[in-house]
């Protein structure tokens, strides 16, 4: 082995030089190569904040060219008397007409008519084989049910 070992070619130094050399070159090589790819990063985070200014560009422009849009029509409305006569014809029909549409008249109504449900209910149930032949039912129409009250 000793013998093997010593007939072995010893790396002179013009091939350790060029060894160094070539460490060298890679080395500047790869920070060549970050520096490019911190660059390519920087111009990607520019990029992608030029996309979102022409994005909001775009809705700043469409939603200007909406308010010109209604800004004419309303002009044009302005300039049209019919539409205002039809108006004001529209809301003196709803002024006739809220008193018969008023929540406070629709739940009263809603109200006696259940108790005559109820009442008609009361004078059929005797004949039913029911439990409770004689207690009062009550329609329900928030729940769509029939509820018998008995005490």
């Amino acid at each position: 082995i000793e013998a093997q070992a010593q007939e072995t070619p010893v790396i002179s130094a013009s091939v350790e030089h060029e060894l160094v050399r070539l460490r060298n070159a890679v080395r500047v090589d790869v920070e060549e190569l970050d520096a490019i790819r911190a660059e390519i990063k920087a111009l990607e985070g520019l990029d992608a904040e030029a996309k979102g200014q022409a994005l909001r560009q775009s809705d700043i422009d469409r939603y200007l060219g909406r308010l010109q849009e209604a800004v004419q029509n309303y002009q044009k409305a302005q300039q049209d008397d019919s539409l205002a006569k039809r108006l004001a014809d529209v809301q003196g029909k709803l002024t006739k007409l809220a008193p018969t549409v008023s929540t406070d008249q629709i739940r009263e109504r809603t109200r006696k008519i259940l108790n005559a449900l109820s009442d008609q209910c009361a004078k059929i149930t005797p004949n039913l084989d029911a439990e409770w032949k004689n207690a009062r039912i009550g329609l329900s129409i928030t729940d769509l049910t029939i509820k018998v009250r008995h005490d």
